[in-house]
């Protein structure tokens, strides 16, 4: 009798284990996308441009390899931030009417979307808490281009998704950005994960475009955004 409940309590403690390696195996997930809601603090009086801008972000990633796709603008206006570890540079891939540009540069130049987000500090905080699922991590970010006072930036490291931030403003944390937010045509979005799904993506959609695009520097495409407003 003693030897079949010592048999029971080591078979329910293998499927235990065995349901925290299956738990653990689903959270760092290889190739899949991430869902983002996109919130705006700017509102449309105070610029127009609000109304025809997007409520999501889908992020594709597999093999460390992410693009982030934002389109707006009645599908008149898309936008990706395309990082490529492999090739060593990241991507600024954007498409306005029949007018297509490519901002180029490597994994430590400065990314386009960090234009309007200047002097901007972050404090690691010592507390973790799940978020959507996840384990993550808060910093206490300023920056006064967005907000005089503090915002946090929620972030885990349980997918493994290396160099997932060096297309960002927050290319110093170390994890994937959960919730953050972000100041583009100068309007300020609050971005939050809604959900990840894992699944094979479309190979294209982490290729850099061959046919049709100009190659442009930082200011010209700074410049080329500003003329929208």
């Amino acid at each position: 009798m003693r030897n079949n409940s010592l048999t029971i309590i080591l078979l329910l403690l293998l499927l235990f284990l065995n349901g925290c390696q299956n738990l653990l195996t689903k959270k760092r997930i290889q190739e899949g996308t991430a869902v983002f809601n996109i919130k705006y603090e700017t509102t449309k009086q105070e610029n127009p441009i609000v109304i025809l801008l997007p409520q999501k972000m889908y992020t594709y990633f597999k093999d460390n390899n992410t693009a982030s796709v934002v389109e707006g603008f009645f599908g008149a206006f898309r936008m990706v931030m395309l990082t490529r570890p492999d090739l060593g540079h990241k991507y600024t891939i954007v498409r306005v009417l029949d007018k297509k540009f490519i901002y180029d540069t490597t994994l430590a130049g400065k990314p386009f979307s960090s234009s309007q987000m200047t002097d901007m500090t972050i404090d690691y905080l010592d507390t973790s808490f799940t978020y959507k699922g996840y384990k993550c991590k808060i910093a206490a970010v300023k920056c006064p281009s967005i907000q005089q006072d503090t915002f946090w930036v929620y972030y885990t490291t349980q997918l493994g998704i290396k160099y997932s931030n060096v297309n960002s403003p927050y290319f110093q944390i170390p994890g994937v950005l959960l919730k953050f937010k972000l100041k583009m045509l100068n309007v300020v979005m609050d971005v939050s994960l809604d959900k990840i799904i894992s699944q094979k993506i479309d190979p294209s959609i982490l290729e850099i475009p061959k046919k049709g695009y100009k190659y442009v520097g930082l200011k010209e495409l700074e410049n080329i955004l500003d003329s929208l407003q």
